[in-house]
C-alpha cells in the first residue's frame, strides 16, 4: 500500500534559506509516495513543521519553525527562513556549515503523517565560495615558484569537488574539503 513520504528541497543565499516541499503529487507509477489518494492530501495536514539545526548547535537546541500553511504544497511554493528566525540560537546571519533540518507533517489528531520525519543535511559555503572567488581574481598567473599561490590554483577545482561531494550526499567528504578551504581562506587575501 502507497504511504505518504514528505520531502524537502533546502537552498540558502548569504541572506536566507529557502525550504520548498518537494513531496509532490501522488502517481501511480512515478511518484507513490506523494500527496492525493490513495495517501494524505494537502488538505488533510493540519501542521507542518522545520526543526532547524544550524552548525555548532544540538539537536536538543535546534529550533522548530510553524512553516504551516505555506508549507505543504505541491505548487512550489517556498519558505523563507531569515536570520531573525534563528536569533534565539544565537545566530544574526546565516552561517557557512554543516545544516540539517527536520522536516515533520501532522494530520488532525497531530500525529506525524510519515512514519519517519525527512531529514535533510545541507552545506552552505556563501562565504567560502566569495573568499575562493578573491582568491582566483588575484591570481598570479605568471607566479610558477609560490606554494601559496599553487593552493591558490587549486581552490576553485577542491571548491567544485566539495559541491559534487555535498550534492552526491558525500557529506563527510564534503565537510573535510570544506574545513581545509576555511582554514585557506583565513591565511590568504
Amino acid at each position: 500500500m502507497p504511504m505518504l513520504q514528505n520531502k524537502l528541497c533546502v537552498e540558502s543565499s548569504k541572506d536566507s534559506i529557502f525550504l520548498f516541499d518537494v513531496t509532490g503529487k501522488y502517481d501511480a507509477v512515478t511518484n507513490t509516495t506523494g500527496f492525493g489518494a490513495p495517501n494524505k492530501t494537502v488538505a488533510d495536514i493540519d501542521r507542518a513543521v522545520v526543526k532547524v539545526i544550524p552548525p555548532g548547535v544540538t539537536e536538543e537546541d535546534a529550533i522548530e519553525i510553524d512553516v504551516y500553511p505555506t508549507l505543504p504544497n505541491t505548487d512550489n511554493i517556498g519558505w523563507e527562513i531569515l536570520p531573525e528566525h534563528l536569533t534565539g540560537l544565537g545566530y544574526e546571519t546565516i552561517v557557512d556549515g554543516k545544516w540539517e533540518f527536520i522536516y515533520t507533517l501532522y494530520d488532525d489528531d497531530d500525529v506525524p503523517v510519515s512514519e519517519f520525519s525527512t531529514r535533510v543535511c545541507s552545506l552552505f559555503y556563501n562565504h567560502v565560495q566569495c573568499c575562493v572567488d578573491k582568491m582566483s581574481a588575484g591570481l598570479n598567473v605568471c607566479d610558477f615558484e609560490s606554494s601559496e599561490n599553487d593552493e591558490i590554483i587549486d581552490a576553485p577545482i577542491l571548491f567544485e569537488r566539495m559541491v559534487n561531494a555535498a550534492c552526491c550526499g558525500k557529506m563527510d567528504k564534503a565537510l573535510r574539503i570544506y574545513n581545509y578551504l576555511v582554514a585557506l581562506c583565513e591565511c590568504c587575501p
